[in-house]
């Protein structure tokens, strides 16, 4: 019983990780994209503002300022960073175990 609830949570996480995995391939794709047009979007000499109503209101993406949607994108790699870094450590401790066992 135990191996098949084992399994049954491995699946699980598999999926999950797949899914942050899609996700943050997305965010590095749409971060680079302005970072190739625009180098020096990352080193302006204040900070990058998010302007999340600006961003709501819009109807086109095309009418958001390049710096909004970076600083979208460095959001919400901020918020996903922990669930990977959770990710992480289960995927270490599965590769530990199957060592052991």
């Amino acid at each position: 019983m135990q191996d098949e609830e084992y399994q049954k949570l491995f699946e699980q996480m598999q999926k999950i990780s797949t899914r942050y995995s899609k996700t943050i391939l997305l965010l590095s794709e749409f971060l680079e994209s302005f970072v190739e047009k625009d180098p020096s979007i990352l080193q302006r000499p204040n900070d990058i503002y998010l302007d999340i109503d600006q961003i709501k209101e819009a109807e086109d993406m095309r009418d958001i300022e390049p710096e909004s949607l970076v600083a979208l994108g460095l959001v919400l790699f901020k918020q996903l960073q922990p669930y990977i870094q959770e990710l992480q450590q289960v995927a270490h401790i599965e590769k530990f175990e199957s060592k052991l066992g």
